[in-house]
């Protein structure tokens, strides 16, 4: 009786496990369809090689003159979408000569303006979304400087 009971429980654990699972990878995948959407709906085009950096910047977020001292002095190269004044978006455009920058509306920000920062690794098929932009950048920044071994080449840890 005993023995019934454990494999009772035994199944129904792996029964939640594979619900959770799966309900996860539903939502990753729903997470890239919006993002592949949203750049194909801006002609961009994913090149399966790279990582991508994503940005959403709104010219009245507390951050923006934070964020706009990091973008100015960063190696790191960013795609940015700015939700801002004409006027305000062409400063930065020049001003951002590293990044690809676009001008958008606050409607076009993706997953429901939650998140600032986006992470994605094409060739890992790996999503990160963040939405505290500027705290994540500067550990990017902090972790790229501190990961640089003798001879010069990245050693991730």
């Amino acid at each position: 009786m005993i023995e019934l009971s454990i494999l009772l429980l035994t199944l129904i654990l792996l029964f939640g496990l594979s619900c959770t699972f799966y309900i996860k990878r539903k939502a990753h995948v729903n997470d890239l369809k919006i993002l592949k959407n949203f750049f194909s709906s801006l002609d961009l085009k994913f090149d399966k090689t790279l990582e991508y950096k994503i940005l959403f910047i709104n010219y009245d977020s507390i951050d923006f003159k934070k964020l706009d001292e990091f973008l100015c002095t960063t190696e790191n190269k960013y795609h940015i979408f700015l939700n801002s004044p004409t006027w305000l978006f062409n400063t930065r455009k020049e001003k951002w000569l590293n990044h690809y920058v676009v001008h958008t509306k606050k409607t076009d920000f993706l997953y429901d303006d939650n998140y600032e920062f986006i992470l994605y690794d094409s060739v890992k098929g790996k999503l990160t979304k963040h939405s505290n932009a500027l705290a994540i950048l500067q550990c990017i920044e902090a972790l790229e400087d501190k990961n640089f071994n003798v001879k010069g080449k990245k050693a991730w840890i």
